[in-house]
């Protein structure tokens, strides 16, 4: 496993550093799209209730799926993201699809195994739902520690000098000071996990936002350090992974939202009910030829990566030391609409592929 030494004392998959205090977990994802068949004409709201049905419905096959399998633990299934890609209005052609994250624990191979069923996709939801299980991340993998650090030289380049972090606001009560923005004390819960990875110079809670009716009321956290390095720290050991409550009820786990930004944009952002957004999975191309020994098993696009680089060496993101490959063989992009992120009922995804071989093979 490839878990980063902060103040964090991992044992496993857990991160702890007070008995009481909240725990980070690096769990199995496998990553589920649901998806509406195109051309499907429902109501806004019934396509809602059919998602949300759908799901639950696959949550209690997963369980009886699980009962059969030794040392599989269930940490959580959510939504990814706060908005679906493709998401179309009523009577629109293209499909609408959301995808969705399964949190185990486990070994690799049993995690596979009550997942396989979604590897050809399943009707739930009355029928009118398909979910398909794309592939299964391992957030303590030494390939998950290389993308979020590629993830983090992006925003370096972006300056961000501070991060959000977005917890349930149960989790939040004793930080619950009024006002818009109020500073968190030194001795909270949350300004002493914040300085696991460092010196902080302020830990700020931004009121919560209305998420409309029925949705769990989340606060914002906005951090920023003395040192920007201690910031990334925070960064590199969260992203992509959980927490867990040790207070609240056995299952209280919530999928770790954060990202970094200038100060100044972020709290503006905040303040005016912008939802941290967790990365989501847009295509995952997976390896045709088992027997083929170069390149990964799959190559993943996301909200987070939307071009990856194929070539023979370095800087290439996939590395293919074949005779034939080029230095730089080969670009694969993904859009979504014309903005690059699944943000608007338009939006329609794109995968692009660009050869940049010398001999166009």
């Amino acid at each position: 496993m490839a878990l980063i030494s902060t103040g964090l004392e991992w044992q496993g998959r857990w991160g702890r550093w007070s008995e009481k205090g909240a725990r980070v977990l690096a769990p199995l994802v496998g990553v589920l799209e649901v998806s509406v068949p195109e051309g499907f004409d429902l109501a806004d709201e019934d396509a809602t209730r059919l998602f949300d049905a759908a799901v639950r419905e696959f949550a209690k096959q997963l369980q009886e799926a699980m009962a059969a399998v030794e040392d599989v633990a269930l940490v959580s299934v959510h939504w990814c993201g706060d908005e679906p890609a493709g998401w179309a209005p009523s009577g629109a052609s293209q499909p609408r699809r959301r995808g969705l994250h399964v949190a185990l624990i486990g070994l690799v191979a049993a995690c596979e195994h009550v997942l396989h069923p979604w590897r050809q996709q399943q009707v739930h939801g009355e029928g009118k739902v398909s979910i398909h299980w794309l592939c299964l991340l391992d957030t303590a993998s030494l390939e998950h520690q290389q993308r979020t650090q590629k993830r983090l030289a992006a925003l370096a380049v972006a300056e961000g000098d501070a991060l959000a972090l977005e917890l349930p606001s149960r989790w939040l009560l004793e930080e619950s000071l009024g006002g818009t923005i109020s500073a968190l004390p030194l001795s909270s819960h949350w300004f002493c996990f914040c300085r696991l990875f460092g010196e902080p110079i302020s830990v700020e809670r931004i009121s919560p936002t209305v998420n409309g009716a029925g949705s769990e009321q989340r606060t914002s956290l906005m951090v920023r350090f003395r040192e920007l390095a201690h910031l990334q720290a925070m960064y590199v050991v969260l992203a992509g992974r959980y927490f867990y409550a040790p207070w609240g009820s056995a299952d209280d786990c919530h999928p770790v939202a954060c990202a970094m930004m200038e100060a100044t944009e972020l709290q503006l952002r905040l303040m005016q009910g912008w939802r941290v957004q967790d990365e989501e999975l847009l295509f995952c191309l997976h390896r045709c030829s088992p027997r083929s020994k170069s390149g990964p098993d799959e190559i993943l696009l996301t909200t987070a990566c939307l071009k990856v680089v194929v070539g023979r060496e370095a800087p290439s993101d996939i590395v293919m030391p074949a005779q034939h490959m080029s230095k730089s063989h080969a670009v694969l992009t993904a859009s979504v609409g014309g903005r690059g992120r699944p943000r608007n009922s338009a939006s329609r995804l794109r995968l692009h592929l660009t050869d940049t071989s010398s001999n166009g093979v």
